[in-house]
């Protein structure tokens, strides 16, 4: 249905008619008349994709706009503001309330402590180791509300796929000749009008070449075609979201997103459109209309200060626009759901279809050996003599990702699953989900978490350990052979399975270690600076085996408070035993 006849359900509804309301994302909006320097008229918004489950078994998609929503901060009170270090919680009942809404949260917090510049960054502000409860983010609460009130509501996530070709033959090679967006039943192909210029019936020739080659998977799915000669490339992209927008899936995803992003901007742009306007759903309120994408830095520093380079697998690139659905990427949900797991020996769509299908992407043979599938070379033969192939080729590389989400699930169910209240724009960091449930986590133990702020190193860490050495991979041809024997018919044979590694990093230091040893600084009373006579290199050793205490017990005892080791224990026993025996 459409979004015109599901609205004209929606109206001839009662409250009675509804058995409870699902979120299935929310966008953060501003009006785009704001003023930064007088901000007492600025106004901003939330847009919801709700599910709204009626008692007779339908579930109808829609949007719900939440104008000015009210979330509020936290600051000690005056008479309990005798501390200097910051917390990571305080108590409800040593803290004032203050409402607000978003886009005013830096001039109300100024407002409140009496001092400060809002204009500042919000961790600027957030040295202030009395403010409390600002971290959280406005999407992020409005997620939990409704989780609240409806918890046993989760219904599997819609996906829709968008696949680009660009051509490799003139210009920078991202100029779109062929842009596909497939959801379910329902395929439309965009094509250039001056590439399949010079091909007599192009669309009847198409749906022939579809039958031929995907005829089984358009049976099965009874896919709808529509196919679309278009003038220029903004239009192309100007279809594929309006059809998008038309559909309403929860997620439009990509295998490497960020080359059909970049794409589709520099097309629209290039013909002067607005992107906000395309990008963003109709029936959000013309001021409100936004759209933002947000490149992961390449480069990422690492605890010990020196800096990897990110594979595009590893890159959480981010689109934010108020609409029914949610761009994201399904190459680094998949990546990223696997990461404990170690890294795959390829994260190309050709590699993982074959993984986990059987079956990989669609190539056609050139005629040139020397023409690898999948090569510029294949790209450029392909665009030049087989152009009804290549358009098949473009078809399945999206449908091919609809088929790998219905036997993974990674973006059906597992990805909000694992985000909880949070909002997807943070999936890949496991301690900013962590910060979002522990917001709500405190909450009901009446308290309220604390904020991060830009300055989180306190004077007397210079006393500590440096972050460098901390982590250190040990290549797999030195792990000792030291599994248990667990096959009875095979006892001398070990397996891979061990005990006590409770101190071992298998999936990652960060947050295990803290939540093991019930480390914060509520439970802390003093931090150690250093072991006299024990260089810093082993004292690092010593504070990870800390945590595996019961197989650790000795080592710790001898090397930390001067125990004697057992042999010499061994050696005073029999000293002892002569002499009694004298």
């Amino acid at each position: 249905m459409t979004p015109k006849e599901i609205n004209a359900i929606l109206k001839t509804l009662k409250a009675s008619d509804i058995a409870g309301i699902e979120c299935k994302h929310a966008v953060y909006t501003t009006s785009k008349y704001n003023d930064k320097e007088d901000t007492t008229n600025n106004k901003d918004m939330v847009i919801v994709k709700e599910l709204i489950h009626l008692k007779d078994g339908r579930k109808l998609p829609r949007l719900k706009e939440y104008p000015n929503y009210e979330r509020h901060f936290w600051l000690v009170h005056k008479s309990q503001q005798n501390y200097e270090d910051k917390k990571e919680w305080e108590y409800l009942d040593k803290l004032k309330k203050f409402p607000t809404i978003q886009c005013k949260l830096n001039q109300s917090i100024v407002r409140a402590q009496g001092w400060g510049n809002p204009n500042s960054r919000l961790q600027m502000l957030a040295r202030n180791q009395y403010l409390f409860g600002c971290d959280i983010s406005t999407p992020a609460l409005i997620k939990a509300a409704y989780q609240k009130r409806c918890p046993d509501l989760f219904t599997p996530n819609t996906v829709a796929v968008i696949d680009s070709e660009t051509d490799v033959h003139h210009g920078d090679g991202k100029d779109p000749i062929l842009l596909t967006i497939t959801f379910r039943d329902k395929v439309l192909i965009t094509i250039r009008k001056d590439w399949i210029e010079g091909i007599a019936s192009p669309k009847e020739r198409i749906m022939e070449a579809l039958e031929k080659h995907l005829g089984d998977i358009i049976e099965k799915r009874k896919i709808k075609f529509e196919i679309l000669i278009v003038e220029s490339m903004g239009q192309m992209c100007v279809e594929v979201l309006n059809r998008a927008h038309e559909w309403q899936p929860d997620f439009v995803t990509f295998w490497n997103m960020d080359f059909d992003i970049t794409v589709m901007i520099q097309a629209l742009e290039n013909e002067g459109f607005d992107l906000a306007e395309v990008f963003s759903d109709p029936r959000v309120p013309e001021e409100f209309r936004s759209f933002h994408y947000r490149r992961q830095n390449p480069q990422k520093e690492k605890a010990d200060g020196s800096t990897e380079n990110l594979a595009s697998y590893d890159r959480w690139n981010v689109a934010t626009f108020p609409a029914s659905f949610q761009f994201i990427d399904a190459m680094c949900v998949y990546r990223q759901i696997r990461k404990a797991k170690g890294k795959a020996p390829s994260y190309g769509l050709g590699y993982t279809l074959q993984e986990h299908l059987k079956r990989g992407k669609l190539y056609f043979d050139t005629g040139d050996s020397t023409a690898e599938d999948g090569s510029i070379e294949w790209h450029m033969q392909m665009q030049r003599n087989f152009k009804i192939p290549y358009i098949v080729y473009n078809v399945f590389d999206c449908i091919g990702i609809e088929l790998l989400d219905e036997k993974t699930k990674d973006l059906q169910t597992q990805v909000s699953i694992l985000s909880g209240f949070s909002e997807y724009a943070v999936f890949h960091s496991n301690p900013k989900r962590a910060a979002d449930a522990l917001h709500f986590f405190c909450l009901e133990l009446g308290k309220v978490a604390g904020c991060v702020s830009d300055k989180m190193i306190d004077e007397n860490d210079k006393y500590l350990l440096g972050k460098e050495e901390w982590i250190v991979t040990l290549p797999t041809h030195l792990v000792i052979d030291n599994g248990l024997h667990m096959l009875l018919e095979m006892p001398t044979i070990r397996s891979l399975i061990r005990m006590y590694v409770s101190d071992a990093d298998i999936t990652s230091t960060y947050p295990n270690g803290e939540i093991i040893m019930n480390l914060s600084k509520e439970t802390t009373m003093m931090e150690l600076g250093r072991i006299h006579g024990i260089s810093a290199s082993r004292q690092r050793l010593i504070g990870i085996n800390v945590t595996g205490g019961p197989s650790n017990a000795i080592e710790l005892l001898t090397e930390v408070v001067g125990a004697p080791r057992l042999d010499q224990l061994l050696v005073a026993f029999r000293e002892e035993l002569e002499k009694e025996a004298a």
